[in-house]
């Protein structure tokens, strides 16, 4: 039970992270960069690895915590 609590709500949670991420990343990079693609790909790239990071400590956790209750 609490291993399927804890990873629906840390895909979700991932997920939202990935998104929020990006959306600041490219409102940021916006205004530093002139040429068209590149904040869009730097936005993406932030959201990605912010997504991969949240989803490995959700995994982490969904596999590490029930084992010590």
């Amino acid at each position: 039970m609490l291993f399927t609590v804890l990873f629906v709500w840390g895909g979700a949670f991932s997920i939202l992270a990935g998104l929020v991420a990006g959306f600041i990343s490219y409102n940021e990079m916006v205004h530093h960069y002139t040429q068209s693609k590149e904040p869009l790909k730097q936005a993406f790239q932030t959201g990605g690895l912010t997504f991969l990071f949240f989803a490995f400590i959700t995994l982490v956790l969904a596999f590490g915590l029930p084992s010590l209750f």
